[in-house]
This record gives structure tokens, C-alpha cells and sequence, in this order.
């Protein structure tokens, strides 16, 4: 059974999105670890939890690049969506750094938000990730 073309695309958007959502609280789990360490020096604990995080987040983009690029079909617009909001959130410190200095932009930018994006953490390699998969999924041919 095929899936329909609009079924597609708004589930694959939708598993970006989640995927994002994904990082962002895996980033959180790693901050909760990281502060377990610093209290209680139990370090098997942190290695464990590390792992558990990485291996997560490796198969859910896996599983995204399964259903962007393998499952569904050649999508040229769903494929730039992806990579603008990859390449957006990979960049937003970049893009936003002298904005964030403007009193009326600051207030819808979360801090929080901003510190996870700025040096290398999960939520900014799945960004990158992301917006590599809307590469591919632009350079794919259709079979059709």
C-alpha cells in the first residue's frame, strides 16, 4: 500500500520536529548528569548514561534518514524545508549573536536555547544532521 504524498511530507516534517525535540531533551538528561557527577562522583553511572544518551539520539536520526531518504519517496520541497531548518538552528548563534544584543529581539529569544546552540552539544549535531539529510534527500533521483 503507498502512502499518499501529503501524508509523506507532513510526517516527515513532523519527525524533524520531533527528532529536535529529542535532542533538546536529551541535552537536558546530559546537563542532569553531568550535575549527578559533579555531587556525587559516581562516574560508571555518568559513563552509562552517556552512552544511553548517544545511542538514543543515533537511532532516532538513523531512523529519520530511513524515513526521509529510504521510505518516502524523492520530495525536492520537504527536502529544503528540512535543510533551511537544519542550517538554521545549526547557525542561530551565528545569525543571531548581534540581534541578541537588541532589547526587542532579546525577549522572544530563550537564553536557555541560545547556550545549547552556541558550542557543540547534541541538540546542535542533530541540527546539523538534520539539515545534511535535506542535502541528501535534494540529491536523490527519483526511481519513478
Amino acid at each position: 500500500m503507498k502512502r499518499s504524498r501529503p501524508l509523506t511530507t507532513i510526517g516527515s516534517l513532523v519527525a524533524a520536529l520531533m527528532v529536535i525535540a529529542l535532542a533538546y531533551g536529551l541535552e537536558l538528561w546530559m546537563r542532569a548528569a553531568r550535575e549527578s557527577l559533579s555531587m556525587s562522583f559516581n562516574v560508571i553511572l555518568f559513563y552509562l548514561q552517556t552512552i544511553a544518551i548517544h545511542v538514543i539520539l543515533a537511532i532516532s536520526l538513523l531512523a529519520l534518514h530511513g524515513l526521509i531518504n529510504s521510505k518516502a519517496p524523492p520530495n525536492a520541497p520537504v527536502s529544503w524545508t528540512i535543510l533551511i531548518a537544519g542550517a538554521l538552528l545549526t547557525f542561530f548563534p551565528v545569525l543571531f549573536s548581534a540581534a541578541v544584543q537588541n532589547p526587542l529581539v532579546a525577549e522572544w529569544i530563550r537564553p536557555s536555547l541560545l547556550d545549547k546552540l552556541q558550542s557543540v552539544s547534541i541538540l546542535s549535531i542533530a541540527c546539523a544532521f538534520i539539515a545534511v539529510l535535506g542535502g541528501v534527500g535534494l540529491l536523490r533521483k527519483s526511481n519513478e
